[in-house]
């Protein structure tokens, strides 16, 4: 009986021993996964770069339809001044004239948006028939689903 408790007592300090590692190795397990991620998106990435550039768009005006950041007006961001990201705006060829705001009439209708739950059939006909649209922009188009995904400000 003896014997017993004492494999219990050695097996039970084992355990208490090798948890450390087991949460360090599954740590490990985490990260590597998350860097594993990181590379395939890398990866893929310039795949999708490349197919572009070598059969997507031949054209010249369709290349000079890219907008690129503008790098001279770049800023911190905004949001989180701990967070050390900077917000390039997309910059433009040719300057592009300042629209002073204006506010609407007082007077006419304003749009207030539905509530999900009470959304009828048209505006989810709507929402679909806008959604196939967005989704069939061709890659180099700044309205696409990966386009606006890009954006980080």
């Amino acid at each position: 009986m003896a014997e017993k408790k004492w494999i219990l007592l050695v097996s039970l300090a084992f355990m208490v021993a090798m948890s450390p590692l087991t949460s360090r190795i599954i740590e490990l397990r985490q990260a590597h996964r998350f860097y594993i991620g990181e590379l395939i998106g890398m990866v893929l990435g310039k795949l999708q770069g490349w197919t572009q550039f070598n059969g997507g768009a031949n054209d010249d005006t369709e290349r000079e339809r890219a907008i690129g950041p503008n790098m001279i007006a770049s800023h911190q961001s905004y949001g989180q001044p701990d967070l050390l990201v900077y917000c390039c705006p997309l910059g433009f060829e040719k300057s592009v004239p300042f629209v002073d705001f204006k506010f609407p009439d007082p007077r006419s209708p304003v749009k207030v948006r539905c509530p999900t739950h009470l959304l009828d059939e048209s505006f989810i006909a709507k929402y679909n028939k806008d959604l196939s649209i967005m989704k069939s922009l061709p890659y180099d188009d700044p309205r696409t689903f990966l386009r606006q995904a890009d954006l980080h400000c």
